[in-house]
């Protein structure tokens, strides 16, 4: 019979979907542990702010997607590139449980990212090759959603029972999901070949993997590659500096696990559902992240503003989960803007590896020196900044638009 891939085009948006989320939803959980537990952790222990901005460093492996992108183009099957990276996390997962001050934590978080990373590209090219132009705004609002659901899971539910699970059975947690999903995707996915495993280059793997990314990264726009890389730069600054603000205002780590790690993220999650839909409704994907960006930098100023002021208690995280909704509207019409934009199936892990790699640059850069910068000017001065960086993609958005629609619904070539 037919592949799983050319039997997944022929199912219902929801049954694909529903077994893209679920994978979405694994790679979620760790990455939610290392930004929403981890900074919360090491402040409680006293750890300095430079350190914690130091610890986004782990998310490394989130920025070799590009140069991973091409060996999932070229070699191996979809199905084994996604069995054996959720074979690797489940096994890092576990090993991370036994570790709780050692530094061997921070090497499986590291490995942690890595497998879901190599995962990640996987999936994505699998959601590539799936989905029909008319089904992106669904599909990118799954993958969405799944991924924030698996950081809630992941870096504030879990974190939340921490107290009476332990460490270890935090972890277990974690894993036991992650071995699950593994487990049914080993008997749901078929192991075709997936496209251009069939032959390598004679040139040899690494040179075929430098020229296959440097063939898909000159030609792309240069407005879309900035805008990609800025969008969300504001927002990872204020998000990795808000969390050892907070606990040094003296709220305890397990109450701002319910705060930020679930509840605000089930307002970014409505909003990513919002967001699935908006391309649709304003007539195209650029000028849906228009929108999104310009609400999105509205409440910036409005979250910025309650900090300062002093606010606290309901007021303000009633702002903050304001806040959550439009940060995840813009983060799913980005994606599906990214997603839109790629014109040849038989690269496309690579083409949408090197935008959401500097989607990952730019904010990982950004979170990494965003302790030092508390040290150096202060918190006020480093919020105040993230409503200047908050406003760059604006105009960048407003230049896509004037190039006509250029990022909508594009068919697949």
């Amino acid at each position: 019979g037919p592949g799983f891939v050319d039997g997944l085009r022929q199912r219902s948006t929801f049954h694909k979907c529903a077994l893209l989320s679920l994978m979405y939803f694994v790679q979620g959980m760790p990455f939610g542990f290392q930004t929403k537990t981890l900074p919360l952790h090491l402040r409680a222990h006293g750890t300095p702010l430079s350190v914690i901005g130091y610890s986004s460093l782990l998310s490394t492996p989130w920025m070799m997607k590009a140069l991973l992108a091409p060996m999932v183009d070229m070699y191996w099957s979809k199905k084994t590139w996604i069995l054996t990276a959720q074979v690797a996390l489940c096994m890092c997962v576990f090993g991370a449980g036994l570790f709780s001050t050692h530094d061997l934590l921070f090497a499986f978080i590291f490995l942690m990212n890595l497998s879901a990373a190599i995962q990640d590209v996987a999936v994505d090219a699998l959601a590539v090759d799936i989905l029909s132009s008319h089904e992106l705004g669904a599909g990118n609002a799954i993958q969405v959603v799944a991924y924030k659901v698996g950081m809630m899971f992941g870096g504030g539910v879990l974190t939340w029972l921490s107290s009476s699970l332990g460490w270890s059975g935090l972890f277990g947690c974690m894993g036991a999901v992650v071995a699950l999903v593994a487990l049914y995707v080993s008997v749901a996915v078929d192991g075709s070949p997936s496209r251009g495993a069939h032959h390598v280059p004679p040139s040899g793997p690494g040179l075929s993997v430098i020229t296959l990314s440097v063939r898909v990264l000159l030609p792309m726009d240069p407005v879309l590659l900035a805008l990609v890389g800025t969008a969300k730069v504001g927002e990872s600054i204020f998000s990795t500096v808000f969390k050892p603000f907070l606990i040094d205002a003296g709220y305890t780590v397990q109450e701002l696990s319910l705060h930020l790690g679930v509840y605000s993220m089930l307002f970014s999650i409505a909003g990513s559902m919002l967001g699935g839909g908006l391309a649709s409704y304003v007539g195209g994907h650029a000028r849906a992240v228009a929108c999104a960006s310009l609400l999105k930098l509205l409440f910036m100023v409005a979250k910025v503003a309650v900090v300062l002021a002093g606010g606290e208690g309901f007021f303000l995280f009633a702002i903050i989960y304001l806040d959550s909704i439009f940060d995840g509207m813009l983060t799913s019409c980005l994606f599906a803007l990214m997603m839109s934009a790629i014109t040849n199936k038989a690269v496309a892990a690579t083409q949408y590896s090197v935008l959401s790699t500097v989607e990952v640059v730019g904010k990982l850069i950004s979170s990494a020196i965003s302790g030092q910068l508390v040290e150096a000017w202060g918190y006020r001065a480093v919020m105040l900044s993230c409503v200047l960086l908050g406003a760059v993609p604006v105009p960048l958005t407003l230049t896509l638009l004037s190039q006509q629609n250029k990022y909508h619904m594009i068919p697949y070539k």
